[in-house]
């Protein structure tokens, strides 16, 4: 395992549900590195191993994958009702990726993961994922496509933090 930097990302190969559409995903951005005490932490290697180890069941002529872990934090309050997913239903263009290990889930409804089939409207998975807990599928060239819901406060603020892995085969 090798931590590597970028300066910028990018989802070259990201979906829409209506392919018409300008998709923003596609232009470089930039997001602060996690922090290296939290990507050396040994809950996190052991994370990715099993996600290794889980893709190269699926496919065994993965060899090296190229992992890019990237962290959201969406705070939502009675004003802003927000979602993390404003795209809507869509794939990322990777051939598989972890939607959302969340990390944090405070005082908040909604935020329901959902998993589509090829006609994007067929949902053949929902659930609310809980801290620790996250959703690995393949994407790119699969018939899966995703989404997840906007979350809404209980009270007056509420949080939800996930991690998302785009995760490349690269041999």
């Amino acid at each position: 395992m090798e931590r590597v930097s970028i300066d910028s990302f990018s989802q070259t190969h990201a979906l829409l549900e209506h392919s018409q559409e300008e998709d923003w995903r596609k232009l470089p951005r930039v997001f602060p590195h996690l922090e290296k005490k939290h990507s050396s932490l040994p809950t996190f290697r052991a994370f990715l191993c099993g996600i290794a180890d889980q893709i190269q069941t699926y496919n065994a002529q993965a060899q090296k994958l190229d992992i890019v872990a990237h962290h959201m934090k969406v705070v939502t309050t009675k004003e802003r009702v927000r979602g993390n997913s404003p795209e809507g239903i869509h794939q990322d263009g990777y051939p598989f990726l972890v939607t959302a290990l969340v990390v944090e889930r405070l005082g908040v409804t909604g935020g329901e993961s959902q998993v589509f089939d090829e006609d994007k409207k067929t949902k053949i998975f929902t659930t609310t994922l809980r801290p620790g807990q996250g959703i690995l599928q393949p994407d790119l060239g699969s018939h899966l496509w995703h989404h997840v819901t906007p979350i809404a406060p209980e009270q007056s603020k509420g949080v939800r933090s996930v991690i998302g892995l785009d995760i490349d085969i690269v041999r």
